[in-house]
């Protein structure tokens, strides 16, 4: 679309009904000021190219003009070869600043997404630690985590493995974030597996088995504390290791 108007007026006019991609500006206009209808130019477009036209032989015009969000200038009378200097400095910042904005929308987008799914992987951990405590006579459970990100690798769980013996289990995966959190899923199912009718230590060898090579690997490693109570004894076999 290309358009020429004689006022401001009109040519807010023709803002309301079109998309320009650039606008010639003469400073002095019959009904209002080249500088005023500037910023309201501004104010309905912001990245909408626009050239400033000017007769007077100052640069305080200019400069005024500048500040008040043209993107570039002319000076009456101007030879053709200025004319497409600045034509093309302008339309050049123009696209460059479109690109720019798209690029922004499409990392919002992205960032909006990785923050909904981060949000969901987290409600995912949270559902993996217990929920419910034991009701054993002459024993309290009590636990907490709080990840230093949305997810993490540190992690509680208790279970019986058989009746009367029950597993607890602290284990912290090296490192923080989403890494951290898929290995914890991982070893957290691999000891609920290995516990049941084994001691701590045959069930830590058999999480070693299956996952050593993997953390070797990916140069990772995990602390572990497990504990087996037997209710009805009162003993506590367990196994530390990392």
């Amino acid at each position: 679309v290309s358009d020429i108007v004689v006022n401001g007026e009109a040519a807010l006019a023709k803002l309301s009904e079109n998309a320009y991609d650039l606008i010639f500006l003469d400073v002095f206009l019959p009904d209002i000021g080249g500088l005023d209808l500037l910023g309201r130019i501004r104010a309905i477009d912001h990245d909408i190219g626009i050239i400033v036209m000017t007769a007077s032989s100052t640069a305080r015009t200019a400069i005024d003009a500048l500040r008040n969000g043209a993107d570039d200038y002319l000076r009456k009378p101007f030879e053709p070869e200025e004319f497409a200097a600045v034509l093309k400095r302008t339309t050049d910042r123009v696209r460059l600043t479109r690109q720019n904005a798209q690029l922004r929308a499409q990392l919002d987008e992205k960032r909006r997404v990785l923050e909904a799914d981060l949000a969901r992987a987290a409600k995912v951990q949270r559902s993996l630690l217990p929920q419910t405590y034991p009701d054993l006579p002459d024993y309290e459970f009590s636990a907490r985590c709080l990840p230093a990100r949305e997810v993490g690798g540190d992690f509680y769980d208790w279970f019986e493995s058989s009746p009367g013996v029950w597993n607890v289990m602290l284990v912290d995966v090296m490192g923080k974030g989403m890494p951290a959190a898929l290995l914890m899923a991982t070893i957290r199912a691999i000891f609920r597996t290995s516990a049941l009718n084994r001691s701590p230590g045959a069930a830590l060898a058999v999480v070693v088995g299956a996952i050593g090579d993997d953390l070797e690997r990916l140069d990772s490693f995990a602390t572990v504390f497990l504990a087996q109570l037997d209710v009805a004894s009162g003993v506590v076999t367990y196994v530390d290791a990392g």
